[in-house]
């Protein structure tokens, strides 16, 4: 009986290791983010703006390029008049895609618009949620972007008031 108890332990020991050692490894993070590249970032601005309660447009227009990458150009976007520098930060997390558009300084007190064009991935073709930040709005703007070879799509920015100081 002792023999047979040596010998079970002799092969389940073994076997116990292998199988934690396979499932002990596995990767638990949750969020599964990636940061994407940006690619081609250029910006220009500070537009002319006859008055502040003029009539703008803001939208973001969106296509596919390069075939896995998404181009993204955010039409009259809110940035400081003199922003030093212009940035965008993308990543993935799980199906949902964060834009986040963003001025490196405020270096002067007031705001104008700037239109903006860069492109973001790889991106592998399928549907995400597209969460995209700008300056100005509290809640992340989001919308469903099925990407694929011939994604486009245009998406107009709803602002009660532009409320910045005229340049």
């Amino acid at each position: 009986m002792k023999k047979l108890k040596i010998l079970f332990l002799s092969i389940l020991l073994p076997v116990l290791t292998v199988f934690i050692s396979f499932t002990g490894c596995e990767n638990n993070d949750v969020t599964n983010s990636k940061t994407l590249e940006v690619k081609d970032l250029t910006y220009e601005g500070c537009k002319e703006q006859k008055n502040i309660s003029d009539s703008i447009e803001e939208y973001i227009e969106y296509y596919t390029i390069d075939s896995n990458y998404l181009a993204i150009k955010h039409v009259n976007a809110i940035f400081n008049c003199c922003p030093e520098e212009i940035n965008i930060k993308a990543k993935i997390e799980n199906s949902k895609i964060f834009y986040n558009s963003f001025h490196k300084v405020d270096g002067c007190r007031c705001y104008c618009l700037y239109d903006t064009y860069c492109k973001i991935g790889p991106l592998s073709f399928s549907e995400y949620t597209f969460k995209v930040n700008t300056y100005g709005i509290d809640e992340p703007i989001e919308l469903t972007l099925d990407f694929s070879q011939a994604t486009q799509g245009k998406y107009t920015i709803e602002r009660d008031e532009y409320n910045y100081p005229a340049k």
